[in-house]
């Protein structure tokens, strides 16, 4: 009887954590694709905001001054010491953390999703193919792939389901998602660009994701026009509203 009352509040914490995170879908994309998740453990939601824990990420969204609330909050539940990440969708708290906590900025961005039904068509030229990646294209992978420095997460992510692009049986391009749960890792070899590659390769990953009943979403840096401009070609909705991504190494 004690687990089904802790069921039942677990699962009543997640259904408040949702109804407060629909009221901006776009910018809480990522926040509610992870919140699905059974490991997701939420350790606040009320009508002022949103606090879990999803593996090794941690994800605020909050209403705008709410810090005396929510500060120490955060501070009770981050670590003090190891690795681990969490986003703001508050960004009023990125001095506080960075004070009291040593979390480091690293990333602004802006999540962009895929919200149709219907997956999206494309058309490869005749020597192109696109197939799953397996463990054996971890070395091309690894050389290419730059922004995560973790050999684990490379090959994590390959199990997860990469796609590969082929010209001639030659790998020219992939792409995966992320930890996370949103797309990325995309990346195509210059000599195999302007052929309509990364669009061919973010299509077929979203016609995936939809084929297994996930949000495609993916979270664009501010900055980075040329792919805002995929996103927005690939029928993607940008949010207006940026997240911040902060990062704890000690």
């Amino acid at each position: 009887m004690r687990s089904g009352i802790i069921y039942d509040k677990l699962h009543g914490m997640k259904e408040k954590a949702a109804e407060y995170l629909l009221r901006d879908r776009l910018k809480n994309a990522d926040a509610l694709e992870q919140l699905k998740d059974p490991r997701t453990k939420v350790l606040y939601a009320g009508d002022d905001g949103v606090f879990f824990q999803y593996d090794f990420l941690f994800q605020l969204s909050a209403e705008p001054g709410t810090k005396k609330r929510f500060l120490p909050l955060l501070l009770s539940a981050l670590p003090e010491r190891g690795e681990y990440l969490i986003v703001l969708h508050t960004p009023e708290l990125s001095d506080d953390l960075q004070l009291l906590r040593n979390l480091e900025p690293i990333m602004d961005c802006c999540n962009c999703v895929y919200d149709a039904s219907d997956p999206i068509p494309f058309t490869l030229p005749r020597d192109v193919e696109i197939r799953p990646l397996d463990q054996s294209h971890f070395p091309f992978v690894r050389a290419h792939y730059h922004s995560v420095d973790d050999a684990n997460y490379v090959r994590e992510r390959i199990g997860a389901g990469m796609l590969g692009a082929f010209v001639n049986g030659e790998i020219a391009g992939f792409i995966g998602t992320h930890g996370e749960l949103s797309i990325g890792l995309l990346e195509v070899l210059p000599a195999f660009r302007r052929r309509g590659l990364a669009f061919a390769l973010e299509a077929s990953m979203v016609n995936s994701l939809l084929a297994a009943g996930r949000l495609p979403f993916c979270q664009v840096r501010l900055g980075n026009d040329a792919s805002f401009a995929l996103q927005k070609k690939l029928g993607f909705t940008v949010s207006d509203r940026p997240v911040r991504w902060m990062e704890h190494t000690k």
